[in-house]
């Protein structure tokens, strides 16, 4: 059962075009996932850019409570 070389070359050829098919899917797939990874890039700028303020306004609200407590404590321990 020998193969002529034709019938070799035809079965290389479809094998070729069989990978250029797969290529051009993962490369496809590829380029789909870079899409995916600009838009969580965004929303992970947009999600440290919102718990920064958040930490932010806690830390205010923190010093000014603590600011608060010593000027009470100084306060009560003048005037006492």
């Amino acid at each position: 059962m020998a193969q002529t070389l034709e019938e070799r070359v035809s079965r290389l050829e479809g094998v070729v075009e069989q990978m250029n098919e797969r290529l051009g899917r993962i490369e496809g797939d590829i380029a789909g996932l870079r899409q995916e990874m600009g838009g969580l890039r965004q929303e992970m700028t947009e999600l440290r850019k919102s718990l920064y303020r958040e930490l932010h306004t806690n830390f205010r609200w923190t010093m000014g409570t603590i600011i608060v407590m010593w000027v009470t404590v100084i306060c009560a321990i003048i005037f006492a």
